[in-house]
């Protein structure tokens, strides 16, 4: 199921099919409006890595009225807040659907809290649907393992994602293994770096792709959130910030935490960036911190991985060779 980059190529040379199908644009509420994050410029850059993409921004499908194309699957990341039945919020991305059904849905999410109501009309409408990062949440938010195992049998499809620490991802393939779920292996990435995580399968229509995942006959390429990967964010999600086309977005928000909101807020008022010179010092500023950020990142890694040891041990997974 796991393969190496240079293990993939036979595959591709007898044409299987190379799909990144979660990946986000400038219409992401936490994605800067840079010409780099602009839909049609990375449906140019997705037809030379890829044969399916997907543009999965949160909450909205804006990005299909700014491109299209025939590799490209119509898609979203739906946000649901389940307290009641899961506890924590919920991401999931649905494919296949139009404005009008993505719009039910995503009423259906906001007023009923209710993810399995959520996947029961996806199911209704023969839509393609997968469980996006299983083992994220949010900060404020309680986790409890066993609904996560229990939500993870009404999806097809279990994602595998490179936003995610390693043991994370293992603990996902070893449900999809133990439920006999489809993986799908996608970046998730906020700054363009499509393909570098992907999916192999076979179909001549993306129907047909998925379907082969869903049964399991399908590989994934994958890679793992690191802390050279989360600097390189960082660093360019900064130069984004500071890139002088950024138009200005009221809505911006990375969504890690209210304090960095604020921060985030603060620094894009445009009374504060009409200041002569305050880009260029800012930038500066801000790059030389994420490099010194070393502390912060290595903090981070330790706390999620004591979290992945401690749902291991709640789930009670002893293989060593979890998938």
């Amino acid at each position: 199921m796991v393969l190496k980059p240079r293990e993939a190529r036979p595959f591709l040379k007898e044409g299987w099919k190379k799909a990144d199908l979660h990946m986000h644009t400038w219409n992401s509420y936490d994605v800067l409006r840079v010409p780099s994050m602009n839909p049609a410029r990375l449906l140019r850059k997705a037809r030379r890595k890829l044969d399916y993409v997907s543009f999965t921004d949160h909450d909205n499908m804006d990005s299909y009225n700014e491109s299209r194309g025939e590799m490209l699957v119509k898609g979203v990341e739906l946000e649901v807040l389940d307290e009641k039945r899961v506890g924590h919020t919920v991401h999931m991305n649905l494919y296949g659907l139009d404005k009008e059904l993505f719009e039910d849905l995503k009423a259906t999410a906001k007023d009923e809290k209710n993810i399995y109501r959520v996947i029961s009309k996806a199911k209704k409408n023969n839509l393609r649907y997968t469980y996006n990062h299983p083992f994220w949440f949010k900060d404020h938010e309680s986790f409890n393992p066993s609904k996560v195992m229990r939500l993870a049998d009404k999806f097809p499809v279990l994602e595998y994602n490179t936003t995610m620490i390693k043991p994370f991802n293992e603990i996902t393939l070893w449900i999809a293994k133990k439920k006999g779920k489809g993986v799908i292996a996608n970046t998730d990435t906020h700054i363009g770096s499509m393909g570098t995580t992907y999916t192999l399968s076979q179909g001549d229509t993306f129907e047909e792709f998925f379907d082969n995942v869903k049964r399991r006959n399908a590989f994934i390429v994958p890679r793992d959130m690191n802390k050279n990967l989360m600097l390189r964010e960082i660093i360019q999600r900064i130069n984004h910030f500071f890139n002088p086309e950024n138009e200005p977005k009221k809505d911006f928000r990375l969504g890690v935490h209210k304090k960095v909101d604020s921060i985030v807020d603060f620094f894009t008022n445009n009374r504060i960036r009409k200041v002569p010179y305050i880009d260029s010092v800012l930038r500066t500023a801000f790059l030389k911190a994420a490099n010194r950020s070393g502390r912060l990142i290595n903090n981070y890694f330790e706390k999620q991985m004591l979290l992945a040891e401690e749902i291991k041990n709640k789930l009670r997974i002893k293989e060593k060779n979890m998938y």
